[in-house]
């Protein structure tokens, strides 16, 4: 049985950019040699920052599994719906990847709904985490392409 004591609902102000299509490539010298790597561009660490900013870390982060709803409010109708930079915001972090913590990994999410909206004076993220309550969903059966 889900935990039905816990949720957590923020508003996130920013414009939350896409990991699809907004990574940076850096070259260092490493070992006699030059290495790359692709990395989360600045304007996805400003936003990481931000987020940081806003959103306080609990004492310890809900380890079961979650259901989440997000509404993203983009600046502008070119946006693609991306919610992986969320994803990476809200887990446990590492010093060189940092998260608020609310959940303890990513892969706890068991349901995702995720909408899209536009709003080119005040870019945000609604964000709703209540506990998944496994089995509630429609299962639809097929046999030999027909619904059973």
């Amino acid at each position: 049985m889900a935990d039905v004591a816990w949720s957590f609902t923020k508003l996130v102000l920013g414009h939350l950019p896409s990991m699809k299509n907004n990574r940076k490539i850096v070259e260092w010298e490493q070992g006699g040699g030059r290495r790359k790597a692709v990395i989360k561009s600045d304007e996805a660490r400003a936003y990481v920052t931000g987020f940081l900013y806003q959103v306080r870390r609990p004492k310890e982060p809900y380890t079961g599994p979650v259901r989440l709803e997000a509404d993203i409010y983009y600046r502008n109708t070119a946006c693609d719906l991306d919610e992986s930079l969320l994803m990476d915001c809200l887990q446990v972090g590492t010093a060189k990847n940092p998260g608020a913590g609310i959940i303890k990994n990513d892969n706890q999410i068991k349901e995702k709904h995720v909408r899209w909206h536009f709003d080119n004076v005040r870019p945000r993220v609604v964000i709703r985490f209540t506990p998944f309550e496994p089995g509630l969903g429609v299962i639809i059966e097929a046999k030999n392409g027909n619904l059973v």
